[in-house]
């Protein structure tokens, strides 16, 4: 299989369950078999190497662009380093959203998973996230730092010096909703493939605030540390 050469980096909340989806119907692309492998953000998942990571993408040979999402990257910045080696030239796709409405959906969601409990306001949220920066867990950094993952300018800065700039492709959401041709054609034209032909993106919405039916056996199902 040739190697995976085109990511989606986050940011979360931001749309990029649709961009996948979109990604996914395309004939020139070949998605992993999940939406997210967390394989570059999460230390444990890394360790098992790039077989691993591979067997999310058995069925992509001989396709031009093979893809795959991890809205964890984008504060990880461990991630970067493993990214490079793995492929230099990876096409990294950033999904940006207004990061006020991007971090209170952050924290709707965390709350609907039990994350953490709910506060009286969500201001209450953002003043318990002081020195969330040196949370070692990717996740519990991503699912607790509402405010801290929305302040793009400080990840992306990172990330900008040390992959090159034409490696990196920036779509809004508002694009995405609103101007569903550009969108499709910057997307396109990024990834050297064919247009999209896709006209109704912009007015289907996927993982809208979804609600697991017990937060108690979610968080029992997403804990990696229980044996």
């Amino acid at each position: 299989m040739n190697k995976v050469n085109t990511l989606i980096i986050g940011a979360g909340r931001s749309g990029t369950t649709t961009l996948s989806k979109l990604m996914e119907n395309h004939p020139n692309i070949c998605f992993s078999k999940i939406k997210e492998v967390h394989y570059f953000s999460i230390s444990d998942l890394y360790k098992r190497g790039d077989d691993y990571f591979h067997s999310f993408f058995s069925d992509c040979k001989n396709k031009q662009i093979i893809a795959s999402a991890d809205t964890y990257l984008l504060p990880a910045y461990n991630a970067i380093k493993r990214i490079k080696n793995y492929n230099p030239e990876m096409k990294i796709i950033v999904m940006l959203r207004n990061p006020v409405d991007r971090a209170y959906s952050s924290y709707n969601y965390s709350v609907n998973y039990g994350y953490h409990n709910s506060y009286e306001n969500f201001t209450d949220s953002i003043n318990k996230e002081e020195n969330i920066e040196n949370e070692t867990d990717i996740v519990k950094l991503n699912n607790l730092g509402h405010f801290y993952c929305s302040l793009y300018y400080k990840h992306l800065e990172r990330w900008m010096s040390e992959l090159p700039a034409e490696n990196f492709l920036f779509l809004t959401i508002n694009e995405l909703k609103n101007s569903t041709d550009t969108f499709n054609s910057k997307l396109s034209e990024f990834l050297g493939i064919t247009p999209f032909n896709d006209n109704s993106t912009g007015s289907k919405k996927h993982n809208a605030n979804a609600i697991p039916r017990n937060k108690t056996v979610e968080q029992f199902l997403l804990n990696r540390e229980n044996p």
